[in-house]
């Protein structure tokens, strides 16, 4: 198994946004209403993604294994509402691995490569925010040492809006 970290380049936009779309799908479904679901289209997530990919104050890395796109990390300046503690807290915005490819440390590595990076981008602490719902992703980053701050913030999507924990983490590249 040879797992590759590397940037995620415009050439692979369809790529991506399929897998985004394919795996977010996958890990709401019974946690967000069936509608909502089906109002996010393959077509919605590729103009996510060309946003994105314009976006110059978030990175974006692709974990590929053996030559394969299997999952994907981006990081950066905290997103508006996320309420960062300081100028130098970093956002881990979203990662994706597909279910097929969970349990091979690829979600580790693509965490720990974010983690680096944000560190070296001036970066001392980061924040990211997980739906309460999917357990295996909240105790995945407790797992790497992330924590949550007690702070619960609910998106409302007509009426129904599941809860996200916010978590935070020091950085250190010794983690």
């Amino acid at each position: 198994m040879a797992l590759e970290i590397r940037p995620v380049g415009r050439h692979e936009l369809k790529a991506v946004s399929k897998l985004h779309h394919d795996v977010w799908a996958e890990t709401y479904a019974g946690v967000y209403p069936e509608w909502f679901l089906n109002e996010r289209s393959s077509e919605f997530f590729h103009g996510l993604w060309q946003t994105f990919l314009d976006d110059d104050q978030r990175l974006i890395n692709a974990a590929v294994l053996d030559s394969r796109l299997c999952g994907f990390v981006r990081y950066g300046r905290p997103s508006a509402g996320s309420k960062p503690r300081s100028e130098s807290t970093g956002e881990l915005l979203t990662m994706y691995v597909l279910p097929t490819d969970r349990g091979k440390g690829i979600g580790t590595g693509l965490l720990r490569h974010a983690e680096a990076r944000m560190f070296e981008l001036g970066y001392r602490d980061a924040l990211l925010f997980v739906v309460r719902e999917i357990t295996r992703s909240v105790s995945f980053y407790e797992a790497n040492g992330w924590r949550w701050d007690g702070e619960v913030e609910c998106t409302d999507f007509g009426g129904y809006g599941p809860e996200s924990l916010r978590m935070e983490k020091v950085l250190n590249i010794l983690n």
